[in-house]
């Protein structure tokens, strides 16, 4: 019952928030893409719990949220992704702004890449 409290009074303040602006906007992972380590070390659990870092207040909230790549790692040429979160019903705007990023992204084919069979 007191997490019910506890995301009553989270959803409570992001509408707050969202009464002067439309999106938040955050990086989606705390770090850039990388190898996961082996599922059996004590890093892999740590590691899982980093990545949720961003994502948890929409997981938590049920705020509409959507992640898009915004751009690619110069070093590893791996996808680089934001999440934008809009407020409840207004999904469209969060979907806007991420086709507004993804209109400014330079897209890559992989070194390895297929053909889509048709």
């Amino acid at each position: 019952q007191n997490i019910h409290k506890i995301r009553a009074k989270t959803i409570k303040t992001l509408r707050g928030i969202f009464k002067h602006c439309d999106c938040i906007m955050t990086p989606t992972l705390p770090f850039l893409a990388s190898e996961m380590p082996n599922s059996k070390s004590n890093d892999c659990m740590e590691h899982q719990l980093a990545l949720s870092r961003f994502t948890f207040l929409s997981n938590f909230t049920g705020f509409p949220t959507v992640s898009t790549c915004c751009g690619f790692d110069p070093n590893t040429n791996l996808p680089i992704s934001c999440m934008i979160m809009s407020r409840p019903w207004h999904e469209g705007t969060a979907l806007r702004v991420a086709r507004v990023i993804e209109s400014f992204v330079n897209y890559k084919s992989p070194e390895i890449s297929f053909q889509q069979l048709s």
